[in-house]
């Protein structure tokens, strides 16, 4: 898998632009190719590469949404019921 690593990292690298990110994204993938059933997978190396990009790019378009919509806010608390009198809390 290291001899994999640094070229995945680049591919990542190139598409999020964030080191960090791109660190993450490598390893999920990674994660999730450990315990896959290798025996329908023919070549290792290109299996990775494509997984890698593909993985990164449904990350951009996750981060891409949520810069256009925001993250949703908490819903806003209504006061009407509110008491308005503050105890003194010398009381």
């Amino acid at each position: 898998m290291d001899k994999h690593y640094n070229k995945l990292l680049t591919y990542a690298y190139n598409i999020v632009g964030s080191y960090e990110d791109a660190r993450d994204l490598v390893q999920d993938v990674l994660e999730k190719y450990i315990p896959l059933d290798k025996s329908s997978i023919r070549d290792e190396s290109n299996f990775l590469i494509k997984s890698t990009p593909n993985h990164a790019i449904n990350f951009k378009i996750r981060q891409n949404k949520k810069e256009v919509f925001g993250v949703g806010l908490p819903k806003p608390v209504s006061l009407e019921n509110a008491d308005t009198k503050i105890k003194d809390s010398s009381d």
